[in-house]
């Protein structure tokens, strides 16, 4: 095993805070780092301790494997699926820029809601059919015979 540093490091932790548009503050805030820790860990003058790593990896979605690895891309978790996943993605960056809006614009929430429940509905459904079908495929035990002694 190599002991050297992850040379893309720094970038795929760069890349996940600006996926979700942090500052190097607020992302500090959410890893209760300092911004200047933010800064060294992203320039890659410093790496993160493990407890910060596990911090960015579930604060992106992705595990630390994806962070340490070279390899193997900083994308969030949820963005290399195609369930739909993308969509409430989408759907809660929307939220989170509508937290900044008037109290009397809630139309587009109400929309957004909406559009999570059907989203909650279809998964609810797609993930009952699934256990249907494993069931039904998972052949019944013969009975148990018993001899008398």
């Amino acid at each position: 095993m190599s002991s050297e540093q992850p040379k893309r490091l720094a970038e795929k932790l760069r890349q996940i805070r600006e996926h979700f548009s942090h500052t190097r503050e607020v992302m500090a805030g959410h890893l209760d780092v300092s911004g200047e820790d933010i800064d060294s860990y992203e320039a890659g003058s410093t790496v993160p301790p493990l407890p910060i790593l596990l911090h960015y990896a579930r604060f992106g979605y992705t595990r630390v494997e994806n962070l340490i690895d070279d390899e193997l891309p900083a994308r969030p978790g949820f963005m290399n699926t195609d369930h739909g996943l993308g969509e409430m993605r989408d759907a809660l960056d929307k939220i989170a820029v509508y937290r900044s809006l008037p109290d009397e614009d809630w139309t587009a929430l109400k929309e957004m809601k909406a559009r999570l429940q059907n989203f909650a509905e279809r998964a609810e459904k797609a993930c009952s059919e699934k256990a249907t079908k494993m069931s039904r495929s998972i052949p019944t035990p013969p009975p148990l015979k018993f001899k008398k002694p």
